[in-house]
This record gives C-alpha cells, structure tokens and sequence, in this order.
C-alpha cells in the first residue's frame, strides 16, 4: 500500500472512535501547553532581562567595589581587628588605586561612584507642600538614561546639576517635565561630616544643610521591577560639594571612595572581561559585576523556573504515553478481525505496523496543537501580565516562536509513535486465520 492510503485509513480509524482519541489527546495537550508556556515564558524573559540588565548598567560599564568580597572563597571573614576600627582599604578604594584604574588598557572613562540620600527635596529656599526623599546617585554615562525633556551637553552633568525623575515633577510642584527644566530645587542633607559623629546617632540629633541643584534634564522614572528606587542623576563634578557633608573618608591625608564606576572602550563581553580581569588584578581585594555577569546570573535563575516547568510537563507526557499504549491495545483488540481481513487481502505487516503508528502519530499530533493552541490563548493575557509586573512598553512575558513550537510537536508525534511501538506490533504479527475467527 501507498504510505498515503495507510494515513487516509489512520485518520479515517480515529475518527470513528473520537471520544477516546479526544481524550488521549487532552491528556498530551496538558504537557505539551506547560512545556510550550515554559518556552514562551522563556523568550520572554530572557528579553526582559536583557532590557533590565541594560537599564541597571550599559553594556560597557562596569562599577568595582570592595563591599562584595567582605568574604574570602572559603567563606571565612577577613582577618580584622575586633578591638579597632577595620583599616580602610579591606572595605574601600583609594584615589590612588583609582588613577591605576584609569591608566588600565581597554577603560575609557573611571569615576568615584558616589551615592547619599537626602533627607528631602523641593523648590525654593523652606519646603511647602509635598517633599520627597531621594537618593542621590552619580551617572558615569548619561547618554544611557532615557531623556524625555531638556538634554545633557558632552554627556556630562555638570557641577551643582541633576536630572530628575520623572516621578519627582509632579510632587515638587512642576505641571510637566518641560517646567522642570531650568529650575532650581533645594537638597536637604544631614551633615555627618563630623568626626566625633557617631555612625548610629539618631538623625533627630544631627544638623541639616541645603544645597541648591539645577534640574538640566527629565528622564523617564527608572523600573521599580530592576532598581525599586527613583535615583536622581549627578555627575563627578558635583561629588565634592556633597561629599563634604557625608561619613569622612580619609586615612592619614589620602582619600578613598567607597566604589568606582567604570565604562570600557568596547562593549563586546570578550573585551569587558579581559578589562575586569585586569582591574581586578590592580585593586586586591575589589569585586564587580558586568552587565554580561548580571545578565547571566538572571538568565539562569530563569532556566531554573523553566526546568521546572518543563519537568511537570514531562511527568504529563509520561503518564500520556501510557494512555496512547491503553488506547493502542484496545484499538487492536476491537479491530483484530479487520486486521485479519486487510492481512489477508495482502496487507503487509509492514504496512498493518505502519498504520498503527501513523494513528499514535495522529494522536501525538492532535495533542500537541490543541496544548499549542491553549498557550498561544495565554498570551493574550500579555498586557494584563505586563501591567501588573510594571514592565516596560514592548516587552511581553509570553512570546510564542515558530520554531520551538515546530520542534515540540515534531518531538510528541515521535514519542506518540514510539508509545504505540508495541500495540503496532502485536496488529503486525497477528495471524489472519486466527484474527478472521475472533468475534
């Protein structure tokens, strides 16, 4: 027989017991939709984390701290004084050490990562109405933040500037992001530059002091997803007019930051790595992370979540296949006069074995498009699941592709047939005679 008579005779088979195929096929579909979720949600998540990896620090930027290797590699403090202060070299980074960074081959720009919050921010010279708090951030690359109104020359910020979010405007009186611009706000710091302050002394007991900001620029409010704070945005030439009023940081006249920011000449992970490798080198004791690091570590914490998935989906494709061997046997038991008939017509075994694994194929095929189809009906629920996560304009959680999916069902039509291997089998070696007697 032509092996297009046999599939026009399969298909004809499952169609005259369709209860029992719809069911077999169910029990597929449900494997076949976790397991074509977790791809979907795969896709997805892996553009999101790339979005989110790049909007916490671009492609070529690095920061080095010190604060991240706090612990050796087998787990142990660092051998510090217990009855004096720890020197400050096991926790920050000197200026020193940052001119090193700076002459290494590959980095083009080194900058004091400098982070203080304000107690408050507003307009004017005494607050009135609703003030905010904000953390006040240091920018090595401006051209990275997603400017909505006013601009950034030379991508640089300049001294006693910043870029405001645009959460702040409305709270701080502005009545859009174009009003922001060009005006004025006051930051309200506490004053911890004493040396006789105590780290743990109440701020109710401490002094405040002002100092006024030019807003140059307005950008669109950081993801709450990958920063769960609204930073507002200074440049190096600002550090030392706050960094005045923060905890001192110097040991015997040298000064020394508590991080560096870096942005490399290339962008290309070869070349930020060989770059970290070499700054680690230099600084003894400095860690970092780059966007390719951080891009890695979220990517594998989703691999875990789809393993996951994926495995549920399996458990059900395995209980499936003893549903196609169930559904196979009775097939052939209630079809072993047929057989004996079509036997002895001519039919092969060859060709009797065949259409019984072109029926498992069917089922396997069937299967796997109505799991398909269910998901492919789950991403119509991608707004509401994006409106709920806060994520960026454009980028869906659930992203079905072509391929994977052509890959799926092409594999469960596979398992489908071997699944019905040995009912295929046992229709083939059936003897004619004795299959023509059976009742």
């Amino acid at each position: 027989m032509k092996k297009t008579d046999i599939l026009k005779r399969a298909v004809k088979n499952i169609k005259k017991s369709k209860r029992r195929t719809i069911l077999t096929a169910m029990s597929i579909s449900v494997g076949a939709f976790t397991i074509c979720l977790a791809l979907a949600a795969g896709g997805g998540a892996n553009e999101y984390i790339y979005n989110v990896a790049e909007k916490v620090s671009a492609i070529n930027e690095m920061t080095i701290t010190k604060f991240g290797n706090m612990f050796e590699s087998n787990d142990e403090l660092r051998d510090t004084p217990t009855e004096e202060e720890p020197d400050l070299s096991t926790y920050t980074i000197s200026k020193k050490e940052l001119e090193q960074i700076k002459k290494i081959e590959g980095v083009a720009k080194a900058e004091e990562d400098f982070y203080i919050q304000a107690n408050a921010i507003y307009q004017g010279e005494t607050p009135e109405g609703t003030t905010k708090t904000a953390e006040i951030h240091t920018s090595i690359n401006p051209a990275k933040l997603q400017i909505i109104a006013g601009e950034i020359k030379n991508n640089t910020i300049g001294k006693n500037e910043i870029v405001l979010p645009k959460v702040y405007c409305k709270p701080l009186g502005f009545s859009s992001a174009k009003d922001a611009v060009g005006k004025e706000v006051t930051l309200e710091l506490y004053d911890y530059s004493k040396e006789d302050t105590p780290a743990l002394k109440s701020e109710m007991d401490l002094k405040t002091v002002k100092v006024k900001m030019k807003i140059i620029a307005v950008e669109e409010s950081q993801d709450s997803v990958v920063s769960g704070v609204q930073e507002v945005k200074i440049g190096a030439a600002s550090v030392p007019t706050l960094k005045q009023y923060d905890f001192p940081e110097s040991k015997n006249g040298e000064e020394y930051c508590h991080s560096v920011q870096v942005l490399t000449k290339e962008s290309d992970e070869t070349s930020v790595q060989a770059v970290k490798d070499k700054i680690l080198d230099t600084v003894k004791g400095s860690g970092t992370q780059t966007f390719y690091d951080t891009s890695k570590t979220m990517k594998n914490a989703i691999l875990v979540a789809q393993a996951g998935l994926i495995g549920f989906g399996l458990l059900a494709l395995l209980a499936s296949v003893f549903g196609i061997i169930n559904t196979q046997y009775i097939s052939v038991l209630e079809r072993t006069r047929q057989i004996g008939i079509m036997k002895s017509l001519g039919m092969s075994k060859r060709d009797v074995s065949a259409l019984f694994r072109y029926e498992a194929a069917s089922i396997g095929f069937l299967g796997s498009m109505i799991g398909i189809f269910i998901a492919f009906l789950a991403t119509l629920f991608n707004p509401i699941i994006s409106s709920t996560l806060n994520l960026p304009k454009g980028i869906s959680i659930l992203q079905m592709k072509l391929l994977p999916n052509l890959i799926l069902v092409l594999s469960l039509m596979l398992i489908a047939v071997l699944a019905g291997y040995f009912p295929a089998r046992k229709a083939a070696r059936l003897d004619p005679v004795k299959a023509l007697k059976t009742e």
